[in-house]
């Protein structure tokens, strides 16, 4: 037999298996070969390179059967079907089962529980799928119990919860759904004796090697995988997997601590002594530390040391003082800019060191050595809008050049804000071939058409064109040598269908005869075996016989057969059903309750099925067989009575207490004998008490809330303790002293609606007051009683240029003065100035303006603009509609344009500040590991990543499994 490197395709070589679906829960057999054959186990690194398991190709008879038919693998199922569970399913992934979205859906049948529980290998054997198979493997779910609905992941061990599907599986198998990556490798198809990796099809040097059974072949060369060296004997529990050393330590509930556990190691146990636990580093007992909670700081901790609680937030135990000390916190640096400059900032602890001073001074002015001074710094012309002066706050003064601050999308040109040309977010797959996608600003360049077409076409030339493609359908439904047609008119050919009828194949564009013989078991013994297309031969011959014959040299034979012991009759010779024919020992056959001893039937001894609670009492219960051993005596008394050394006497009996009359004696039920105490049956209501029945202390069950206030409720016993008193009074009252009285409460009523400083009363006279009214004039707010004018200034630029600014209260003085001037004019030192600049100023040149602030320049030749922030002139890239594909912007760049027809104009990949004419689509789809971008293909996965199948990149640490990257997810 030939074996794959991977262990799970050894595994599943070894159980017979077409594909390792019963391994992997379900997952198809293209194993990648640079996966971690370890898993979750210290195992060497090899470099696997796995092989298929050779399978026959030839579908069985009944391949189609269809729905329900047996299979070993989805290739023996028609098309539209999946083998589930050894069955011909429908796919549940092919329905609204399916929720993966772009992943990859895989149904499979998963074992629910451990296939090998209670099974016991011989050594040298692994149990796999509840089989013993000859070589020692990982299997990481041994031993593995799940919970209910979750089954064990094989390439991890872990529990995972079961995604069900509604196809049928064999007894202890459940269906599951599992969404994967696309890989690769999905699709690739790789000749004999090579294997897919990262989608390309490499040479596998196990291709051509054959190992003998429980050896595995890694590189081209088997190795032993229940041999290790050095040996394995770190322990009991030390054992060799896959050609190296797995050990399982043994440490049992309640071992001490530092015991060996069978692996050269150590285990954390418990410690003799109660004040000691166990280290988990060392392995060794050590002193625990006691410090309960509430104990003192710096107490004795029973090992040598203090005990340091946790104090109050702020404070710190200090074991050597024995107190909590308070810990120094300065408070954020931000403080310091809502602290006046020159004032202490204090330390969070009152004895704590400085914690510098504060640096909040007024607008334009900065705190030094203390004290605020204005700053002569100019502002950033970024934060002042387009065109505006620039000023120093604290001083008035005039700064060169004006604000440049514009809203997104726009930039400061000449004093005023403009558009900044750039194209939308529009995706192009999002419009129709050939609409014209315009630029943001209007006049800008165009920024290319829409790509939109119905499935199956692309955009050419902006006009939507078929795409070549063959229809999805399998040429097993096609008859054979006819013609499938392409989905375009004028596509390449399809090739031609296969179809024929049973027992034919498709050769040359026609029907051929299927050779095929059958089962020497179907054929009569000797006869020959006639194939089902003339002139074919089979090699044998028959070999169905008569039930009871076999077909030796080419001819029927009685089969010597021996009749059971037990269906002869005791000491007669066992017959053989061939003349001739001899068998050993003699029958066992004997009536019921007798057995055969010295070819003879004797009576078995055993006593009668009768109980001995039916046999009078002392009366003996004879064996069944004469001169057997005795079976004991009987113990049936009449009722009331016990059997005691063989006769029936009378079994005491005392009543209960409280079935017996208050204060009378218990009697016994045989005379004789007495019972301690007297009866305690008393009336409802009534205890007994020295042997008379007394009344019960107990109030009626009438609520105290349903009796007018101080009514007094009496006790169902004269002379009980009083029941309380009632409590119900008028809506509004409650009960104080026996007596209804008002119940203090404010009104609902809303303090703004009542004059500021009227006191609101309790509806209850005498109450608590409900606090003052808060209603004032516009412009007046409640402060202590009292409408006070509430002080606000108005914008300067609602007062006139170098007007005072009057306040909203009597005697409020607001700061500086108005700054409102016409439209077009500049308040300059408390005048109205209308503010000009030379159109012809060059870009980046400083001027004076006429009301003495500063000019900037943006004069640029034609086809240039002017750059306020660096005053530079930049050249405005321009492109006519009629451009061609890559025609020069005249600015030293490219524009997008027209291409010829069937190809289009993209960004080149490697320089995005080029255009190119690629074609629309890539011709004849991309590579296996590559995608098409703007025409181009380019590699799918990134770096530090490996492909997976053709459409999966796994990360380091994951399987790649049929295409499939499995484990987590790095």
């Amino acid at each position: 037999m030939r074996f794959p490197a991977l262990v799970l395709v050894v595994l599943a070589a070894a159980l017979g298996c077409s594909d390792a679906s019963s391994l992997l829960g379900g997952t198809r057999r293209a194993l990648d070969g640079s996966v971690d054959t370890a898993f979750a186990l210290d195992l060497p690194r090899f470099d696997v390179v796995p092989i298929e398991v050779p399978t026959e190709d030839t579908a069985p008879m009944d391949a189609d059967a269809g729905l329900g038919a047996r299979c070993p693998d989805d290739r023996f199922c028609p098309p539209g079907l999946r083998c589930l569970g050894g069955r011909c399913q429908q796919d549940p992934c092919a329905s609204m089962e399916n929720t993966c979205g772009a992943e990859s859906c895989f149904a499979a049948c998963v074992p629910l529980r451990d296939p090998c529980a209670g099974l016991t290998c011989m050594p040298g054997h692994t149990c796999i799928d509840g089989r013993c198979v000859a070589g020692c493997y990982p299997v990481p779910c041994a031993g593995v119990n799940c919970p209910a609905g979750q089954f064990c992941d094989p390439g991890t061990g872990a529990c995972l919860p079961v995604q069900p599907c509604t196809s049928m599986c064999p007894e202890g198998f459940g269906c599951h759904i599992q969404c994967v990556p696309r890989g690769p490798c999905d699709g690739v198809t790789c000749a004999s004796g090579q294997f897919c990796v990262d989608g390309r099809c490499e040479d596998n040097p196990c291709a051509a090697t054959t190992c003998p059974t429980g050896q595995a072949c890694v590189n081209g060369r088997c190795i032993d995988t229940c041999t290790c060296n050095p040996p394995c004997n770190r322990g009991p529990g030390d054992r060799c997997v896959f050609g190296a050393c797995m050990c399982t330590p043994n440490c049992p509930p309640g071992v001490a601590c530092g015991a060996d556990d069978g692996c050269g190691g150590r285990c954390a146990g418990a410690c003799a002594e109660r004040s000691h636990v166990c280290d988990p580093m060392t392995r060794a007992c050590v002193c625990r530390p006691s410090c309960p909670p509430g104990v003192a700081c710096g107490a004795d901790d029973g090992c040598g040391g203090r005990c340091a609680p946790d104090c109050a937030e702020g404070f710190r135990c200090d074991p050597d003082l024995g107190r909590c000390i308070c810990i120094n916190e300065c408070p954020p640096a931000s403080t310091a800019d809502s602290i006046a400059c020159g004032l202490p900032i204090p330390n969070r602890c009152p004895t704590g060191p400085s914690c510098g001073t504060g640096l909040r001074c007024p607008a334009g002015e900065v705190c030094r050595d203390g004290r605020c001074q204005c700053t002569s710094t100019c502002p950033d012309p970024a934060t002042v809008d387009c065109g505006g002066p620039l000023r120093i706050s604290c001083t008035g003064a005039s700064c060169p050049g004006s604000g440049t601050r514009c809203p997104d999308g726009q930039r400061c040109a000449d004093g005023r804000c403009v558009c900044v040309p750039r194209c939308p977010t529009t995706n192009p797959a999002t419009l129709a071939c050939g609409t014209p996608i315009a630029n943001v600003c209007p006049g800008g360049p165009m920024c290319g058409t829409g790509t939109m077409c119905p499935s199956g076409e692309v955009c050419l030339g902006g006009r939507c064109q078929c795409v070549p493609r063959c229809p999805p359908v399998s040429p097993s439904i096609i008859t054979c040598g006819t013609n499938i047609p392409n989905v375009c008119s004028g596509g390449p050919s399809c090739g031609t269908g296969t179809r024929c009828p049973a027992g034919q194949i498709c050769m040359g564009g026609a029907c051929a005869c299927n050779p095929m013989c059958p089962a020497p078991s179907t054929v009569m013994c000797g006869a020959p075996i006639v194939n089902t297309c003339p002139g074919v031969t089979c090699a044998g011959s028959g070999t169905r016989c008569p039930p009871g014959m076999i077909c030796r040299m080419g001819e029927c034979v009685c089969n010597p057969s021996c009749p059971a012991a037990f269906t002869v009759a005791c000491g007669a010779p066992i017959p053989n059903v061939c003349p001739g024919a001899t068998c050993v020992g003699t029958g066992t056959q004997c009536p019921a309750g007798q057995v055969c001893t010295g070819g003879a039937c004797v009576c078995a001894p055993r006593c009668p099925s009768t109980p001995a609670s039916a046999v009078p009492c002392g009366r003996p219960i004879a064996n069944v067989c004469p001169g057997g051993p005795g079976c004991g005596s009987g113990t049936m008394c009449p009722a009331g009575q016990v059997c005691t050394g063989g006769a029936c006497v009378c079994a005491p009996s005392c009543p209960a207490a409280s079935t017996v009359t208050c204060g009378s004696p218990l009697l016994n039920r045989c005379p004789g004998a007495t019972c301690p105490g007297s009866g305690t049956l008393c009336p409802a209501g009534n205890t007994c008490v020295g042997g008379s029945c007394v009344c019960t202390p107990r109030c009626p069950g009438t609520p105290l809330s349903s009796l007018p206030c101080g009514t007094p409720l009496a006790n169902v016993c004269p002379g009980g303790p009083s029941c309380g008193s009632g409590t119900l009074c008028p809506s509004g009252q409650l009960c104080s002293g026996g007596v209804c009285v008002c119940a203090p409460r404010c009104p609902v009523i809303d303090p703004a609606s009542v004059e500021c400083g009227r006191s609101i009363e309790n509806i209850c006279p005498g109450g608590p007051s409900c606090g003052l009214g808060t209603r004032c004039g516009t412009g007046q707010r409640c402060v202590s009683g009292r409408c006070e004018c509430i002080a606000t200034c108005p914008p300067p630029s609602t007062v006139a240029c170098g007007s005072p600014i009057p306040g909203g209260c009597m005697g409020l003085v607001c700061p500086g003065t108005g700054t409102q001037c016409p439209a077009g004019d500049t308040c300059m030192e408390g005048r109205c100035c209308h503010r000009t600049c030379s159109t012809t100023l060059a870009c980046g040149a400083v001027a004076s303006d006429t009301c003495g602030g500063v000019c900037r320049g943006t004069t640029c030749p034609m086809s240039q603009v002017c750059n306020g922030s660096t005053g530079v002139c930049e050249c405005i890239p321009r492109c006519p509609m009629d451009a061609t594909c890559g025609q020069a912007d005249g600015c030293g760049g490219q524009c997008p344009g027209e291409c010829p027809t069937g190809r289009t104009c993209a960004r080149d990949p490697t320089e995005m500040g080029r255009f190119v004419c690629s074609p629309a689509a890539c011709p004849g789809g991309c590579p296996c590991g590559q995608v098409c971008s703007f025409g181009t293909c380019v590699a799918l996965c990134r770096a530090g990543t490996r492909l997976c199948g053709c459409n999966s990149c796994c990360n380091t640490g994951q399987l790649c499994i049929a295409g499939v990257c499995m484990g987590p997810p790095g």
